[in-house]
């Protein structure tokens, strides 16, 4: 019997010390989480392969400024059933013209280059060296969004997790009016409806309790998820953070805003691209030049005659002039449509202008709001506290009844996860306000 409560007892410790291994816990500041959920981020990834398909359709557009080099090798075998055709002089010499050859080979080495095309090349590189930069900052701006989600959610797990501590305290608080209350009735000094309101007041909490939990777990999870480290962990936020004091901002900020922005920035890289664009098909009003040198190598060689089986090295170079008139009418649509284009990106971009300045604007009086609601907050705290000592003195002298000093108490919680609350929404909202003026490093 001894013998198997000490196996019972070392299972239990065993199965106690499995789970605290799987178990992991993690201290995390704002700065750490910020950092793992850019370096984990599957959306930056994304931006980073957007810039890697910029860099190639640069590499593209370079290539046409390369010489094009071509090598080619035939062998051909032809029939022998043509007699040739001879000339002869008696008694001086015989000729034939087109000696029977049935092995033909042919060798070609070509260089060609355009010299000129309206500029078209180099308008495209231009443009595709601005749409390269656009992509570039276009992933700073995914990170900038990136890091306000990281920063909302390490916000709202510090929100649930001291809204817990402060359940659990006044829970704490509970048990004993609950305990106080008991030991009236039982000495008659108090009523059985006053043990039934603290029960249930009790119940009432108890449930909060429980669905603070779930939150802080379904939050605690996804910001695991978020950061890209083991779901099983549980994070311990520096809950220090929700007391520091924030830069006042400057509302001339505002008038710097825009300029800051990554999407401003991309979104003018892009009207470059565009009016290089425009350029780039203007070119097809212009003619093209290109020159070219070819080296034969070739068995038997058709610039020899008569032709001999025998391998024979030409060469010849030249220019190409070629002016396609039709274009002076059918590059219009084209140069109509680039032109639209452009066009529809400035009149984007003065809308992006616009919203930026009012995102801007909102974000500083959210912020002024949120500031002024802490300080509303903590005096409310103290408030309560001061009429909760009141009502327990009043309950405690029989000048007031028990359903006061409970709502006494509901008011203290309450104000104290308020306070919470307008300190958490505090940080985001600076945070989203150093985003919309460009400065969320």
């Amino acid at each position: 019997m001894i013998h198997q409560r000490l196996s019972l007892v070392a299972l239990l410790l065993y199965g106690a010390s499995a789970f605290a291994q799987n178990e992991i816990k993690r201290p995390l500041t704002i700065q750490e989480a910020i950092t793992l959920g850019t370096q984990n981020s599957k959306s930056i990834q994304v931006s980073k392969l957007k810039i890697e398909s910029a860099e190639a359709k640069q590499d593209n557009a370079i290539n046409p400024f390369l010489p094009n080099l071509s090598v080619t090798a035939a062998y051909t075998r032809i029939s022998t059933n043509i007699d040739p055709y001879k000339i002869s002089i008696p008694g001086v010499f015989t000729t034939e013209l087109n000696p029977v050859i049935p092995n033909q080979f042919y060798n070609r080495a070509s260089v060609q280059q355009t010299l000129f095309a309206g500029l078209r090349n180099i308008y495209n590189l231009k443009a595709a060296k601005e749409m390269l930069e656009a992509s570039k900052i276009d992933t700073k701006k995914e990170e900038d969004e990136l890091k306000l989600i990281v920063i909302q959610q390490y916000y709202n797990y510090c929100k649930s997790l001291s809204s817990q501590k402060i359940i659990d305290e006044n829970t704490k608080t509970m048990d004993s009016r609950l305990k106080d209350i008991q030991n009236f009735n039982t000495v008659g000094m108090a009523l059985q409806n006053d043990v039934l309101k603290a029960q249930l007041a009790k119940s009432s909490l108890d449930v909060t309790k429980l669905e603070m939990e779930n939150v802080t777990a379904i939050v605690n999870y996804n910001l695991n998820i978020l950061l890209g480290i083991d779901e099983k962990t549980t994070l311990a936020p520096n809950l220090s953070e929700l007391e520091k004091s924030n830069a006042i901002p400057n509302p001339r900020d505002i008038e710097s805003a825009t300029a800051s922005r990554a999407e401003y920035k991309s979104a003018l890289l892009k009207i470059n691209a565009g009016n290089y664009l425009v350029k780039s098909a203007k070119s097809a009003y212009y003619p093209t030049l290109a020159g070219g040198f070819n080296f034969y190598y070739n068995n038997p060689n058709q610039r020899v005659f008569p032709q001999q089986a025998k391998f024979k090295d030409t060469w010849d170079a030249g220019l190409t002039l070629n002016w396609n008139l039709s274009s002076l009418y059918t590059a219009r649509a084209g140069i109509k449509d680039a032109k639209i284009n452009t066009k529809l990106n400035e009149m984007m971009t003065a809308q992006l202008q616009d919203g930026i300045k009012t995102e801007a604007f909102t974000a500083l009086k959210n912020y002024q709001l949120n500031i002024k609601k802490i300080e509303l907050a903590d005096k409310t705290v103290q408030q309560a506290k001061e009429n909760q000592r009141i009502m327990k003195n009043r309950f405690t002298g029989e000048v007031s009844v028990f359903s006061d000093l409970l709502d006494a108490d509901a008011q203290v919680f309450q104000a104290e996860l308020n306070l919470i609350n307008a300190k958490c929404d505090a940080q985001v909202a600076y945070y989203k306000y150093l985003k919309a003026i460009g400065q969320l490093n």
